[in-house]
């Protein structure tokens, strides 16, 4: 299992859609917020179970069921942001 776990209550980055129905597309924006749930899949793929997060953002927005792929924690966001 080579994904993160992240837990309830962690502070993140997340991406953010205007139609969060509509994740096909890449996210328009980067947030900061707290993880509020996490869903975790059974099956998953080849670096471990899939897992989907509530998000409340810092801005008071929230959005449900964010794939992993799109979540993380703020300190390596901070990190990548410095780099940049």
């Amino acid at each position: 299992n080579l994904k993160p776990i992240l837990k309830v209550g962690q502070r993140v980055v997340a991406g953010w859609w205007e139609n969060p129905s509509d994740t096909s597309s890449p996210p328009v924006g980067w947030f900061p917020g707290v993880i509020q749930s996490c869903r975790q899949l059974k099956q998953g793929g080849l670096f471990g179970p899939d897992r989907f997060y509530d998000i409340n953002f810092d801005d008071g927005d929230e959005l449900d069921d964010i794939e992993d792929i799109f979540v993380f924690p703020e300190s390596e966001y901070d990190l990548l942001g410095r780099e940049a």
